[in-house]
């Protein structure tokens, strides 16, 4: 991007954020068509397009995310309820909510955007040089320090460990019943099976990385992944899918997509939708056209479910006298990472389930608490909530892009697996729940890989290196 292109973008982004903050404290939702907004709203979302680098960059990774979470909505009010109706999702949007309501949530999601992309180019090197690629490292590299014999057994024992947890979820939660009722997150199970699922897969991106993708390790994967279909369970599945992508991605950048993997990749989101249509009782006879509409059901009903509690919230806010709780949720993740054992009265410190279980006699705030980021940013501290913590996500993208970046360039074997690990859940992650739920994840799904990834890069001493080299080559024979 030139410095020229970078300047006019900042100055149209900065304008935004000034005139999309005015047009909701104007009330400029009640006079503005709701197609006019949510046409802006998109061109914002992927105006990056035009002064981005090419390839997977941090504002895509975050901006396109939030884009597609935030879609479903204002097109069941632009469509009065007809995609809700040819889907069959059955979210009821019209029960609650008026286009005026949804045009305002659409000037928030303008808001966010528009923060997020400032902060993010406001700090990006003025046309940066790419740098060079190096040469891809064998596997097994001579000379840096580290002995991948022992680290691969440790990986080994480290999947084996997981599986055990595996099985005892898969206990925990008495799986012949699971599947016949669905799951139900309050049971302490699901905690085990789901952490257990998500070691493996670190495990196994790690082994594949390793040993330049041997297909044993994804027949492993495939084993652990598959009882959880009759469960309903899908989200990891496809998360680890991604996963696997960027991985392979990273590792042979220049390798295009062939015809047979577009195919195997819509035939799992056929199978990913059909799924979920047999276990939500879909329709009695499967057909050609439902086969199809399976999997956007799944992804209008997935992304939408929790940008109702935004809705809700702004309604509340509006018809209520409510005050904000001004960040006190941000110390909910820390305290919840705390046994009960310890401090028995955590529950206290969760100002957001208090502020859900306060207000739910007066506006049914169900699901808020798995809620849309918006939610708990517009309930912390309205549109100054969402403009700060859009600044520091921004702020955050470009450290991780310049990180990313280098990784790409010197095909670090540690770095292509942790980023194929953790973009993926920001992707997927970034709307599904409150700041609680996103703080938790960054530490479980993005520290806990690099703690992964340490502990298999055991570095040998040199002089234990060389007392082994010279123990074997100065044997003794007898």
């Amino acid at each position: 991007m030139g410095n020229r292109a970078k300047g006019f973008y900042l100055i149209a982004m900065f304008a935004l954020i000034l005139l999309t903050a005015l047009c909701i404290q104007q009330k400029f939702y009640l006079k503005i068509d709701l197609t006019t907004v949510y046409v802006c709203y998109l061109l914002i979302g992927f105006s990056n397009l035009f002064v981005t680098s090419k390839g997977l960059t941090w504002d895509k990774i975050v901006g396109w995310s939030f884009v597609a979470y935030s879609a479903g909505i204002p097109l069941y009010s632009l469509t009065d309820g007809g995609l809700e109706a040819f889907l069959g999702t059955k979210m009821y949007y019209n029960e609650v909510y008026d286009a005026v309501t949804v045009c305002e949530s659409v000037f928030y999601c303008a808001l966010f955007l528009a923060s997020f992309y400032f902060a993010y180019y406001l700090f990006l090197p003025d046309s940066p040089k790419k740098p060079k690629r190096e040469a891809a490292p064998a596997p097994d590299p001579e000379g840096i320090g580290y002995d991948y014999f022992y680290s691969k057994h440790f990986i080994h024992f480290w999947l084996l460990g997981s599986l055990g947890l595996y099985l005892l979820g898969m206990y925990k939660i008495d799986y012949l019943s699971a599947v016949s009722i669905g799951y139900d997150l309050d049971n302490s199970g699901y905690v085990f099976l789901f952490t257990a699922v998500y070691a493996v897969d670190i495990g196994i991106l790690i082994l594949l990385r390793m040993t330049r993708f041997d297909k044993r390790y994804l027949a492993l994967s495939g084993m652990i992944h598959l009882p959880l279909f009759p469960l309903g369970i899908r989200q990891l599945t496809l998360t680890f899918i991604l996963e696997l992508w960027l991985l392979h991605k990273f590792t042979n950048p220049q390798r295009t997509v062939k015809g047979r993997e577009l195919l195997l990749g819509g035939m799992f989101l056929l199978l990913f939708g059909f799924i979920g249509m047999v276990r939500g009782g879909g329709d009695s006879s499967v057909n050609v056209l439902s086969l199809f509409k399976a999997p956007l059901e799944f992804y209008f009903y997935e992304t939408t479910f929790n940008y109702i509690s935004f809705l809700k919230c702004l309604d509340l806010f509006k018809e209520h006298t409510v005050s904000f709780l001004y960040g006190k949720t941000l110390i909910d993740p820390l305290f919840e990472q705390i046994p009960s054992l310890i401090l028995p009265n955590k529950e206290d410190f969760q100002f957001f389930e208090r502020f859900v279980v306060q207000y739910e006699s007066i506006e049914n705030l169900k699901p808020v608490g798995t809620a849309h980021l918006l939610t708990e940013l517009y309930v912390n501290g309205g549109a100054v909530s969402v403009i700060l913590f859009a600044f520091l996500l921004g702020f955050t993208a470009k450290a991780l892009q310049g990180k990313l970046q280098n990784t790409l360039a010197r095909n670090g074997m540690v770095g292509q697996i942790i980023f194929a690990a953790v973009i993926p859940f920001v992707m997927i992650q970034l709307n599904r729940g409150g700041l609680s739920v996103l703080l938790k994840l960054s530490f479980q799904f993005a520290v806990l890989p690099m703690w992964i990834v340490i502990l298999f890069r055991l570095r040998l001493k040199p002089q234990f290196v060389m007392l082994k080299d010279k123990l074997i080559r100065f044997r003794p024979e007898h």
